[in-house]
């Protein structure tokens, strides 16, 4: 996975980890929706070959960082909207308020690695961001991507 690959360079080149939130954060995530997150488990096997082809094409769209077919997907992933709010929105945020804390986040430049539906509209993280006052560097040009 790519923040594992991440994780492991930060390791190497002796940079400074922070933690949005860990493991445990996500279980208990999981844990406090409706029987423990088994609707969206099963949801998620019993439609995993229709939602192969939709994460390919999340993978590349997210590599080519192509932000409106992100949005596309965004809005085909999440038709509840308690649920993106639960998933992505009220996550968002709270990373938002953990970054602007300066006794946690001393002002520098910081890499935050997160999943691609967390990166687009208007409750996306990079504008978020932007609203609270933080300058963004895009890493690479973006490309459209053409799924099938």
């Amino acid at each position: 996975m790519v923040d594992t690959q991440l994780l492991v360079k930060a390791v190497e080149d002796k940079k400074s980890i922070y933690e949005l939130e860990g493991v445990n954060y996500q279980v208990d995530l999981l844990s406090s929706m409706e029987d423990n997150g088994l609707p969206l488990l099963v949801t998620t096997i019993d439609n995993w070959e229709e939602m192969e082809g939709s994460l390919q094409c999340l993978l590349k769209a997210w590599k080519a960082g192509d932000t409106e077919t992100l949005k596309t997907l965004s809005m085909e992933s999440f038709d509840d909207p308690a649920l993106e709010d639960l998933l992505l929105t009220n996550r968002n945020q709270n990373w938002v308020t953990q970054l602007a804390d300066t006794a946690l986040y001393p002002p520098g430049k910081y890499l935050v690695v997160a999943g691609a539906l967390h990166l687009v509209g208007k409750s996306g993280l990079p504008m978020l961001l932007e609203k609270a006052g933080f300058t963004l560097v895009r890493e690479n040009q973006p490309e459209t991507v053409i799924c099938r």
